[in-house]
């Protein structure tokens, strides 16, 4: 069995993007639960050096702690 990672955010505000998931979308949490994944977007990171990180498929998820 593979592992499949994902970026995750639980705050709204550092989306650049976002979009509702209507394909049943589920994020396996390390505690053996699940949640429904609602919306995925973009998160860009700026860096105090001026550099930027685009992060793409980011799991919108307030249920993340």
């Amino acid at each position: 069995m593979g592992c499949d990672s994902k970026h995750v955010c639980k705050d709204r505000t550092f989306f650049r993007t976002l979009v509702t998931v209507e394909d049943g979308k589920v994020l396996y949490m390390g505690n053996t639960s699940t949640v429904d994944v609602k919306e995925i977007g973009q998160v860009e990171l700026v860096f105090t050096c001026g550099k930027t990180l685009t992060l793409n498929d980011v799991y919108f998820v307030l249920e993340v702690r």
